[in-house]
């Protein structure tokens, strides 16, 4: 059975499309949307669901729909494309046709021609070569404020996971101000994760191995000298993420947690974004800033919390801690300095055997064999830890 998108404006349209579907039972609707996509969110629909067939209504805007025809082409080429027309309209087929749709149904949209077009079209899949399958295992950590191991630990997990068999690994400093990869792994390689972002789209196998480092199993982009801001950046690190995607299983990503457009794109494009913070009053203040951030721009879903450095004689407690951002704490990292201490002077992974080596090998297989995240939710108390925060502020979000 294809998997199909479809999109108009129109709900009688819709309507007749979705009972088509039903009745054939040659596609199943993933979703039927009342707009035109644009291409960032057409992209990023194909690559979260790989819809095979995207139904396209030619009627109410024909300049909409052809546009939205050129983004699916260059989206991917494994993608049929139908046009839906109330009536035959000569012009409005010549133009759906110099597009390059070649599929277009007339309503009523009977049973006979409907269960025909589906049969060409996976007639015409089947003749497109495979793509290079892309990886879904894309993962990023950003700090509450600067300090509170963001780095550590997405390099610590890194390593973890690049540990396992068959799982390639990329690690990639994307906090270009620099960051601490190089010295945390003590890499020697000139080049930079600012290099490659420089790079792309024309970057190549060729220019890649030039580029990263690898240190045994895992292949490392690491920070580089400060420079000035690339134009595009949004444009660049997708470009560099859909490279990894598909030459990695799974790719790891260190964000300065500034929240530019580089590092908003870089959490957009990932299947879980980890906010990274410890608990002193001030990591706490700044973690519910983020999260009133991420909510504003629909990012806060695939936010989980992480509290690092955590002893039972901190501040605030973790229940307190969750009221206050209004989302539960992930996990919880002990505050082992002896062994933190340990891994940066060898310049590799905080050692398994440690108390917080332990915590983060359970992170790590938990994102490689793709369980689902905690998602409990956070305990109802009250806070007393902010009482001196003016009252305009409220302390759990919508509250």
């Amino acid at each position: 059975m294809l998997r199909g998108l479809l999109l108009t404006p129109r709900p009688d349209l819709a309507h007749r499309i979705e009972e088509r579907c039903a009745e054939t039972h040659q596609v199943v609707l993933l979703e039927t949307l009342d707009h035109y996509l644009d291409e960032e969110g057409l992209r990023r629909f194909v690559r979260a669901h790989s819809p095979q067939v995207i139904f396209i209504d030619l009627e109410s805007s024909l300049d909409s729909a052809a546009r939205l025809i050129r983004h699916a082409q260059k989206a991917t080429p494994r993608v049929a494309l139908v046009g839906l027309l109330a009536d035959p309209h000569p012009e409005r087929i010549l133009a759906a046709t110099r597009e390059g749709i070649r599929e277009i149904l007339y309503a009523p949209f009977a049973a006979d021609p409907f269960r025909d077009t589906l049969e060409r079209v996976e007639e015409q899949l089947a003749r497109v070569p495979v793509e290079a399958e892309a990886s879904e295992f894309v993962y990023s950590f950003f700090p509450a404020k600067p300090g509170d191991g963001a780095s550590i630990l997405a390099a610590n997990t890194a390593l973890h996971l690049a540990r396992l068999p068959d799982n390639p690994v990329l690690y990639a400093d994307l906090d270009l101000s620099p960051g601490l990869s190089r010295f945390l792994l003590k890499l020697q390689n000139g080049f930079s994760t600012a290099d490659a972002l420089e790079r792309f789209p024309e970057m190549d196998d060729t220019m890649w191995a030039d580029i990263v480092v690898e240190l045994g199993p895992l292949a490392v982009l690491g920070s580089g000298e400060i420079r000035k801001t690339l134009p595009h950046q949004a444009a660049r690190v997708r470009h560099f993420i859909d490279f990894a995607r598909r030459r990695y299983r799974m790719l790891v990503m260190d964000l300065d947690g500034r929240f530019d457009e580089l590092s908003l794109e870089a959490i957009s494009e990932s299947r879980r974004a980890f906010l990274v913070m410890t608990p002193d009053l001030a990591s706490v203040y700044l973690a519910r800033e983020k999260m009133r951030f991420l909510r504003a721009h629909d990012l806060d879903d695939r936010i989980s919390v992480v509290l690092n450095r955590w002893h039972k004689d901190a501040p605030i407690n973790i229940p307190g801690i969750e009221e206050v951002l209004g989302v539960p704490i992930q996990q919880t990292l002990p505050d082992d300095r002896a062994a933190l201490v340990n891994a940066v002077m060898e310049g590799g992974e905080v050692a398994p055997a440690t108390a917080l080596g332990k915590e983060l090998v359970k992170l790590a297989y938990a994102l490689a064999d793709s369980r689902p995240l905690l998602k409990a939710e956070p305990a109802k108390r009250k806070v007393e830890y902010f009482s001196l925060v003016p009252s305009k502020y409220t302390l759990v979000p919508g509250r």
